[in-house]
């Protein structure tokens, strides 16, 4: 069984993944972790086994969902790292995780470009049944919009430092449907819809980010 299959059969326990007995239920109903490692790739198997190895390693205690979707055209392959809400600069950091990232777009020969690659997407699930979900988005590090997950499909807009991003809000989650980058790579990321879960648009600056009742982000995000 590859790497990524046996991830999709369900949510793991970082830190505890390859140590059969040791994965238990996360109790906390209010914990949001806001953590995330996205990489756009050739070789998703390699990138799977080398995000479920960065989480074990970095001893981050919370479920982790995992994802794969593939992007259609040319795109840049590189990784982006999301900490408790903040958006992790790696490149300018000495710091273990920075040096456990650096290793792995080593690994996976990052940044270059690719056609037709893989998004694999790791998240730190905090409260996956929480029912009492905001959406916060933020633009260029500045907070300018907060809505409640809605049974009825909304559509708005938020101006970005390149231009207009349009997202769509039910109570499925929140997705991207227009931006005007040029690889519209958010486009492609699907809802987001668990605590913690997030969509970024790195061009645009802008960031939507999904919040359960316990709070715990920070009401900025670094690009």
């Amino acid at each position: 069984m590859k790497r990524r299959d046996f991830l999709r059969n369900g949510l793991l326990i970082a830190g505890a993944v390859s140590i059969p007995g040791l994965a238990k239920p996360f109790l906390s109903k209010n914990l949001v972790t806001g953590t995330s490692l996205t990489i756009i790739t050739d070789d998703v198997d390699k990138a799977a086994s080398l995000g479920q190895t960065f989480f074990s390693k970095m001893n981050i205690k919370s479920r982790l969902k995992y994802e794969d979707y593939d992007l259609i055209g040319d795109h840049i392959g590189d990784l982006v790292f999301v900490k408790n809400g903040v958006l992790f600069d790696f490149k300018n950091s000495d710091k273990s995780d920075a040096l456990l990232l650096k290793e792995i777009a080593t690994k996976l020969h990052l940044p270059t470009n690719f056609r037709n690659p893989k998004l694999v997407k790791f998240i730190a699930v905090g409260d996956a049944e929480n029912s009492d979900k905001t959406i916060k988005i933020f633009s260029n590090n500045s907070l300018v919009k907060e809505i409640k997950l809605k049974k009825e499909l909304v559509s708005f807009s938020v101006e970005g430092v390149k231009g207009t991003s349009e997202f769509q809000i039910s109570q499925n989650g929140i997705k991207a449907i227009s931006a005007p980058c040029g690889h519209k790579t958010c486009l492609k990321l699907g809802t987001a819809s668990i605590v913690g879960d997030s969509l970024v648009c790195i061009p645009n600056k802008l960031r939507a980010v999904v919040y359960g009742n316990g709070g715990g982000f920070p009401d900025a995000i670094s690009f």
